[in-house]
């Protein structure tokens, strides 16, 4: 890696020579994922992307220490719980390496939750990371506080981590795809 790269990677695309930042950040699998989100949350395109890197890496067979599956690492019971509100017949936890069925399902479940939580994105991540319930906690303690100071609040390491992970791919997606 060239030196500095990795640190420019941190911040925001130049306005020109974008092609490293195209490769560390593509639109992997993109009919599948612009079908998944049609209709959805405006926005929720460069969030599925986001995610999906930090989460996968854009592997499709990617699974996590705890079970977590596909392009989004989702829980089989998740996926069987989105399955059926969205029509999807005979799901298996299986079907979660397939990306079509995984964006599927993972795209409606970010929507969920990007509604649920009013548009803000900090929350829908850390809700999919940590869940609603502890969001919700997090909320209702540090009601006042701006939006990065909130994600600086979040109790579980983890999880803050992965918020700020996740808005970073979040801001590169949206400068460089707009």
């Amino acid at each position: 890696m060239v030196d500095g790269f990795g640190d420019a990677l941190a911040k925001a695309p130049p306005p020109s020579g974008d092609e490293p930042w195209r490769l560390a950040w593509p639109l992997a699998f993109r009919e599948p994922v612009e079908r998944a989100v049609a209709g959805k949350s405006p926005g929720l395109l460069p969030l599925v992307y986001a995610i999906m890197r930090e989460e996968s890496g854009y592997l499709p067979s990617a699974v996590s220490p705890v079970g977590a599956r596909g392009l989004l690492q989702l829980m089989p019971s998740t996926g069987a719980r989105l399955s059926r509100a969205a029509g999807i017949e005979g799901f298996t936890a299986e079907a979660l390496f397939t990306p079509e069925t995984n964006l599927r399902i993972g795209a409606a479940y970010l929507d969920e939750l990007v509604r649920r939580f009013g548009g803000r994105l900090s929350a829908a991540i850390a809700s999919y990371n940590a869940g609603p319930e502890a969001v919700l906690k997090w909320l209702e303690a540090h009601r006042d506080l701006a939006d990065d100071e909130w994600v600086e609040e979040i109790s579980y390491e983890q999880t803050r981590g992965y918020v700020k992970r996740v808005l970073r791919s979040l801001h590169i997606y949206q400068a460089l795809y707009p």
